[in-house]
């Protein structure tokens, strides 16, 4: 009960293991509950034996595969016993005079026909070689008849294809688990960003520079409702999860820290005006366009990606980066010359006029 209600019902109905586990304890409680002590129940609580199978992976996994590759095999047991089946049919109408406790009816001569394919010898009351040293040819025919169709063509085809049932159940398995844990550790490395939701809506919907600086600008114009010209982080968290998303985007302090990179690129009363606000939000839209490359290019197989496209649309994003952290150094240069220049300038004008 304790494992019905943590797995929350349904894991718990669709688990074979589980099932097991419920009719090995139902038997048990019987067991105890009985007073005869049947010697029945008593070997179906011997299946208790068969739990460890579900303990140990390997064995697990060996015993799931022959489950999935049975039920394909019920096409062939049903040809192989038609088979079985029409030659007892003819076997009770020839040899049922002759060896009746082997073919006198219909029932011991299937059993007797799915011993003989089991490999037990044929009944030595019909035997293939008459008392004058002749050649029973109905005996010898029959048999050898039975034994290349049923056993050795039918039970070497139903051997076969339960080998590669089990051969492609085991794939499929380690398929699965390759996939679940593929994905375990996809989630796990994954990052998120809580402002995902909206660099996906501006990521999809812009077409060129200029109308992704035009979206850009109406929604800092939506964020700063009250029209100051600076988003700070209390303004900012607040106007953010007032958007139109579903579940809502909620931003904390330490998310407007991070990425502002702890202030550095809001101004220098702390906030973010229109300017800032677009370096950010570019900065965090290619930084999402750069790890979901990583997670394509990382968990999939060759043939499903072309890794020269993605791996040259990484290198652009990573050359425009670069180019942009150069531009940032080169306008700091030119800042620092003006205002070389302007000091300078101002210096030789009041020693101008002191002379």
């Amino acid at each position: 009960m304790i494992n019905l209600f943590s797995n929350w019902l349904m894991p718990f109905v669709q688990n074979g293991w589980c099932w097991l586990d419920v009719f090995i304890v139902i038997m048990s409680l019987f067991s105890l509950a009985s007073s005869s002590r049947s010697s029945v129940v008593r070997v179906l609580r011997a299946l208790r034996v068969i739990r460890l199978f579900g303990r140990i992976p390997s064995l697990r996994r060996i015993i799931t595969a022959l489950s999935r590759a049975i039920l394909p095999m019920c096409n062939v047991f049903l040809i192989l016993g038609l088979l079985i089946s029409m030659a007892s049919v003819v076997a009770v109408s020839i040899f049922g005079e002759l060896a009746p406790e082997y073919f006198g009816v219909f029932d011991k001569a299937f059993v007797t026909l799915f011993h003989i394919t089991a490999g037990e010898p044929w009944p030595d009351q019909l035997s293939r070689i008459r008392e004058d040293g002749s050649t029973n040819w109905t005996v010898a025919g029959f048999s050898a008849a039975f034994t290349v169709a049923v056993v050795w063509v039918m039970l070497q085809v139903s051997v076969a294809v339960l080998l590669n049932n089990f051969i492609s159940a085991a794939n499929q398995m380690e398929m699965e688990e390759r996939l679940e844990m593929a994905a375990v550790k996809k989630q796990d490395q994954q990052t998120t960003n809580p402002l995902e939701p909206l660099l996906n809506k501006l990521a999809t919907e812009f077409t060129d520079d200029d109308d992704l600086t035009d979206q850009l600008n109406k929604l800092y114009h939506i964020l700063d409702s009250d029209r100051s010209g600076g988003l700070d982080s209390h303004e900012f968290c607040a106007a953010i999860k007032k958007l139109d998303f579903r579940p809502r985007i909620h931003i904390s302090d330490s998310d407007f820290a991070s990425i502002t990179l702890n202030g550095r690129l809001c101004d220098v009363t702390g906030q973010l005006g229109p300017m800032e606000f677009e370096i950010v939000m570019r900065r965090q839209i290619r930084h999402l366009a750069q790890s979901r490359l990583s997670l394509i290019t990382r968990d999939r197989s060759p043939e499903e990606l072309d890794w020269m496209q993605f791996g040259t649309l990484k290198m652009i994003y990573m050359e425009q980066t670069r180019v942009e952290q150069d531009l940032k150094l080169m306008q700091v240069s030119v800042d620092r010359v003006l205002a070389a220049l302007d000091i300078g300038s101002e210096a030789g004008s009041a020693g101008g006029g002191g002379g």
